[in-house]
């Protein structure tokens, strides 16, 4: 009752649809299914679990603000709303390898630096990526962050041990009992980068 009591006094007329009728709701069931097949694509793009999906979901809205639209003349729906252009050189490959600066206090010389992570978005508010680090099942937000956009996370890694590494392709390390694992997306000869090696003992 608030909420009718609230548009009441705003002067908004709310239209409503009989249940499941999505027929009377065309656009917003268009959008609707746009925003999940991009989400879809996100998750399957990086193989990522479909746990993760209202963190696509929140990243394809993100994307889907900024990308121009013909109800729109062109302009994004971001540019709509603020009257200026988005920033787009922030942007990362939804579900790529991330490594965020280890910030723990006393941290001695030969300790980590930085943490592999994935990568999930732009938490909005803080000027920051939002991450996931799949070792310790937690968010984290951070913003400083070097990216492998080349590399995902594989998510069957490390099922039955205590930690979990990102594996794409083990490899003999040197004839040793030592095995490095790698990760690496299929892409073109010119994006193929140096691969990031972690040593599981």
């Amino acid at each position: 009752m608030e909420f009718t009591q609230f548009c009441e006094n705003e002067g908004i007329e709310r239209h409503l649809m009989a249940p499941y009728t999505p027929q009377q709701n065309g656009v917003v069931e268009c959008q609707n299914r746009t925003v999940m097949a991009m989400a879809r694509s996100l998750l399957k793009g990086t193989h990522m679990p479909t746990r993760f999906w209202g963190e696509a979901v929140r990243y394809a809205v993100y994307l889907l603000n900024r990308l121009p639209t013909k109800a729109l003349g062109e302009h994004t729906p971001f540019e709509a709303w603020m009257g200026r252009k988005s920033h787009l050189a922030h942007l990362r490959v939804f579900g790529c390898v991330a490594y965020v600066k280890n910030t723990a206090s006393h941290l001695k010389k030969l300790d980590e630096k930085s943490s592999p992570m994935v990568y999930l978005g732009v938490e909005e508010g803080y000027k920051a990526h939002r991450l996931f680090d799949p070792r310790h099942g937690k968010l984290q937000v951070s913003r400083d962050v070097m990216f492998q956009e080349n590399y995902e996370w594989a998510w069957n890694a490390g099922a039955n041990n205590e930690e979990k590494v990102p594996e794409f392709m083990v490899v003999d390390a040197f004839d040793t009992d030592e095995v490095i694992v790698t990760a690496d997306i299929e892409v073109g000869a010119d994006d193929v980068t140096t691969p990031a090696i972690g040593v599981v003992p």
